[in-house]
């Protein structure tokens, strides 16, 4: 494995994507398949609200270190 520096590792985690909009339709269906399973049904308001926040600050997240990512190039 070859030792990268934190920068080049998330430059090239963002590659993956041709656009960052590509990770947000898949947040937004994990989510949703995540909240219509029968396995979430006796989840709290508290646990589901959590999971929303969570996938809503990793997209805002993304975004953003695509945006440094793009400044740096």
């Amino acid at each position: 494995m070859i030792n990268n520096s934190p920068l080049d590792q998330l430059t090239q985690y963002l590659e993956c994507f041709d656009d960052i909009n590509d990770s947000k339709s898949k947040l937004d269906f994990l989510l949703d398949t995540t909240l219509s399973s029968i396995e979430t049904d006796d989840w709290s308001a508290d646990e589901r609200a959590n999971l929303i926040f969570f996938c809503r600050q990793t997209q805002l997240l993304l975004t953003n270190l695509k945006k440094l990512s793009n400044d740096q190039n």
